[in-house]
């Protein structure tokens, strides 16, 4: 045991669990039998419900004749079950219904609009959410006040702080104070982009700024504004212009559209390519479809398959796969001849396909599907839990639910037994909680091992987070007979450290080992989003240099990115 201290943003002592055996006996005599690691308790739900869902954010929806409520992770009622529907939590905020009228809820289960409307939106990240009242849109702020009367025929998303409202077929703008910037009088009008907006006006299309003044180009069409840079039409033809109207790229294609801050997509003759801002090809005009990844990477189709270009438009892969998915701990699931394998962000095959089925790699390992069974394998693709499960989930915060023979249990990443029973349902966890179902009974597990760092609230969508240990972690390279590294820091980093959204989705960033005590979360490839709420989660198989695993099991710090 070592002596001293190591942090994980604040103090986190290093130690060894242990293991015991625990009965649970809830107060309607039912009992729960479970072997599990001492780190975890299981927590009695007094009240009967049809149906407990998982836990998000601290909140999981409950089913009671056939209305829904909610629960905290004591298994205490915060929202009584009188909804019909309750959807999940989008940027804080949760549709609730009741009979045909639509309200909202807040991440403390307090209702902050009561079921009044006959439909509305998300919240946006701004805190804004559109309502329709007898065929008429409006706004609601994040407190439930009405911010823009319903009185238009329909409304659009806020963007850059204006929003566009259509009335009488005619296009306006408000701001987010609910005055009308722009009153209703475009033909057409696009979204608020580098603080102007495209619009047609009296058959003219041009651009207006924030106050409303119109400018007038000479062009047949227009769509919004993106990079400084407006796709423009002339003669049936798109090409491109800056925003002061001066033509790029001359119009010659059937379509165009941006991919990113440097290349421009082009369509003619039924096939996409790719250009620069100055109007070079990157590409020939021969691929079927062109998308752009969540790395930035560009995923094209050509004769059926798909390949992978870089930001800048250079060949990764040549198209050979059926499917290319996005990335997640540097690896992207591909398939061919309906087999599934892996590629890292250099193109390199690492996992041959071979699998039935194969789901994203989460802390290390990736869920696979042999015939009918599943395992998990690591990042050589060993298969290092053995197919054995009728069922499973992909491993969350050090743990994975798994089914054999209709029974449920939860694993760690070795593949030993963490919670061993015989549920009918569990659910994965989420910040240290998790569901049990045995029975009619409902139980809530939970991980004692887990340390909540509270919240932090930063503007810098680009934010590069720091980790600083007081000792310094293993940074060794351990490489087997075939010269496969089998551990490394990149992988302990990609491992156990990731971030998720609200949505509990696997944020894309990457790493930097910067000193032996200091870790780096860069951010994604486009930014965080404005008020989004992330988690940074920490496991404790960073370890120190004399072999010693981080305390607590989980560490996690909650980030909200403001204005």
């Amino acid at each position: 045991m070592l002596k001293g201290k190591s942090k994980i943003y604040l103090n986190a002592m290093l130690a060894v669990c242990t293991f015991c055996n625990v009965m649970f006996l809830n107060q309607f005599n039912k009992v729960v039998s479970a072997k599990v690691n001492s780190k975890y308790s299981i927590i009695n739900i007094e009240t009967t419900y049809d149906n407990i869902y998982s836990f998000n954010n601290g909140l999981a929806k409950v089913q009671k004749s056939r209305l829904y409520g909610l629960i905290n992770e004591s298994g205490k009622i915060v929202t009584e079950p009188e909804f019909t529907s309750i959807a999940p939590f989008i940027n804080g905020f949760a549709e609730v219904i009741k009979g045909s009228k639509y309200g909202f809820i807040d991440e403390n289960g307090k209702v902050i609009a009561e079921p009044q409307f006959d439909w509305e939106s998300d919240f946006s990240q701004d805190g804004i959410a559109e309502i329709r009242i007898d065929n008429k849109y409006g706004f609601i702020d994040k407190t439930g006040n009405i911010l823009v009367q319903p009185e238009f025929d329909n409304v659009y998303s806020f963007n850059e702080g204006y929003a566009r409202v259509k009335k009488d077929w005619k296009y306006g703008f408000v701001d987010k104070m609910g005055k009308t910037i722009v009153t209703p009088q475009f033909d057409e009008a696009y979204d608020f982009q580098d603080s102007m907006a495209v619009v047609k006006s009296n058959g003219k299309w041009g651009v207006i700024d924030e106050k409303g003044s119109f400018t007038e180009f000479s062009f047949d069409g227009m769509k919004s504004s993106k990079y400084g840079l407006v796709p423009i039409e002339k003669n049936d033809k798109w090409g491109i212009a800056n925003v002061k109207g001066q033509v790029l790229v001359e119009p010659q294609f059937d379509n165009v559209d941006f991919i990113n801050e440097d290349l421009i997509k082009v369509y003619s003759k039924d096939k996409w390519g790719i250009i620069n801002l100055q109007g070079n090809k990157i590409t020939d005009i021969r691929f079927q479809s062109i998308a752009v990844l969540n790395n930035g990477f560009v995923i094209v189709k050509e004769d059926d398959k798909y390949g992978l270009l870089d930001k800048k438009g250079k060949t990764i892969i040549k198209s050979q796969y059926e499917s290319i998915s996005d990335f997640q701990e540097g690896n992207a699931i591909v398939v061919k001849s309906k087999k599934y394998g892996f590629i890292d962000e250099s193109g390199e095959e690492i996992i041959r396909p071979q699998f039935n089925v194969a789901y994203p790699f989460s802390e290390g390992l990736a869920r696979v599907k042999v015939d009918d069974k599943y395992g998990y394998i690591n990042k050589l693709g060993n298969i290092v839990i053995k197919v054995k499960f009728d069922n499973a989930t992909d491993f969350r915060e050090g743990t994975a639910a798994v089914e054999r023979s209709d029974d449920w249990s939860y694993i760690d990443r070795l593949g030993n037994a963490a919670v061993e029973g015989e549920f009918d349902n569990a659910t994965v966890f989420d910040s240290g909680t998790a569901v049990v179902k045995k029975d009619t009974t409902y139980n809530i597990i939970k991980n004692t091992d887990e340390r909540d760092m509270g919240i932090k609230v930063v503007s810098d969508s680009f934010k590069v987070w720091k980790i600083n240990f007081s000792i310094p972690i293993n940074d060794e390279t351990i490489m087997n007979d075939d010269d496969d590294v089998t551990s490394s820091i990149e992988d302990t980093m990609v491992n156990n450290i990731k971030v998720i959204d609200s949505k509990g989705n696997t944020v894309p960033v990457s790493f930097n080992f910067q000193s032996p005590s200091t870790i780096l979360i860069n951010p994604p490839y486009s930014g965080y989003k404005k008020n989004e709420k992330y988690k940074i989660i920490v496991l404790n198989d960073i370890k120190s240099k004399d072999g010693e695993s981080m305390k607590p099991s989980i560490t996690d710090m909650t980030f909200l990115v403001r204005d």
